[in-house]
């Protein structure tokens, strides 16, 4: 027997048996207002319908006098719906409201994800971001202006969210969330024959705004990356077991395998422009970077920094090309000047001609 246990006497008990019975009858009062104003009679039906215990009108009528001027109640003494009770519900929403420091770190985190993130998730959080900017507009404060003052914009062209089957990616997300072994009609690309897979639903990646499923192929075995907007039909399958193994979201991460990876992470070194060099100085293109001034050569750096071998980074130098020139590693120059040299190939021809062969492989 537990000895700290607390003891209650016959009377204790049913004091506290009622108290409860008030407690949530005070809270079904509450709720049932917020759907609209009601008279004394029909909060009675709503609290039988509660299946609380049955009290008279009376008490009703006492527990809603204690709740006037509280909350936002109150009561209705002239026109069509005088002798009713309701709540203000302005009033009422004070009592959920939330920091301004809270509701300024929403509003950006909309102005980010707007860019980033899909319809699927906007739409989740499209309640909660609205509520945030109303506090905010309504409010002169610091907060306020900062949010007014301050924009957020996309770090690189971001490509349009494909379209989606919502029913299909509610599903999609429902599956990776309990890891289900699901069946799926699938295309890898426009014009190509649907074909049907058994997979085991591991995790969802979103690049930018493009969701795909992380799933383990029955057949392979294989981990594969599956665009949703190529997914025309998925269902939960009875006839297969799950075969999520060791799959682990983070290590697979690390594994560079949501990057485009190429590579493990080497140092890289270049000449850059001052332009460049303005540019990461004060957020670093990658780490223990170190740039220096090159003697002789105004508005000239040299810059090394250990870097990600991914598509990201390639693009990233490719976009800032005129203005940067890779020195080192040897291996990584190669590659870098021949992607170059297509390119340039491809502005020096009247059609565009594409390589027999991938220069960066994974």
């Amino acid at each position: 027997m537990n000895e700290n246990k607390e003891i209650f006497t016959p009377e204790e008990q049913k004091e506290g048996a009622t108290n409860k019975q008030g407690a949530l009858r005070m809270l079904y009062l509450i709720h049932a207002l917020h759907g609209g104003a009601k008279k004394i009679k029909e909060l009675a039906e709503i609290l039988e319908d509660r299946g609380l215990d049955r009290v008279s009108e009376r008490t009703i009528q006492r527990d809603m006098a204690a709740l006037e001027n509280h909350f936002g109640v109150f009561k209705h003494e002239e026109g069509e719906l005088k002798g009713k009770w309701a709540i203000d519900t302005t009033d009422f929403d004070t009592l959920f409201e939330i920091e301004d420091a809270v509701a300024l770190a929403l509003m950006v985190a909309q102005k980010q994800l707007q860019h980033t993130a899909p319809d699927t998730i906007l739409r989740r959080l499209s309640r909660l971001f609205n509520k945030a900017e109303r506090q905010l507009n309504a409010r002169d404060s610091k907060s306020t202006h900062w949010m007014k003052r301050v924009k957020v914009a996309p770090l690189s062209h971001q490509l349009q969210a494909p379209e989606v089957d919502h029913d299909i990616s509610e599903r999609l997300l429902a599956f990776a969330m309990s890891q289900s072994a699901i069946r799926i009609s699938y295309f890898r690309f426009p014009g190509d024959p649907v074909k049907e897979y058994t997979v085991t639903a591991l995790s969802i990646f979103f690049r930018s705004t493009v969701p795909y499923l992380i799933c383990r192929d029955h057949d392979s075995g294989k981990i594969r990356q599956l665009p949703f907007s190529r997914i025309l039909e998925a269902t939960e399958t009875v006839t297969a077991e799950p075969q999520v193994k060791n799959f682990n979201l983070d290590e697979y991460e690390r594994s560079g395998a949501l990057g485009f990876r190429y590579g493990d992470p080497f140092e890289i070194e270049l000449e850059i422009f001052v332009s460049v060099m303005r540019e990461v100085q004060d957020a670093p293109v990658g780490e223990n970077q170190n740039i220096e001034v090159i003697d002789g050569r105004p508005n000239m750096y040299r810059l090394k920094a250990t870097v990600p071998y991914n598509l990201n980074f390639i693009q990233w130098l490719m976009a800032r090309a005129p203005y940067l020139k890779v020195i080192g590693p040897s291996h990584f120059k190669e590659k870098f000047n021949e992607e170059l040299r297509r390119a340039y190939a491809n502005a020096c021809s009247d059609h565009l001609k594409v390589p027999e062969e991938r220069n960066f492989n994974s």
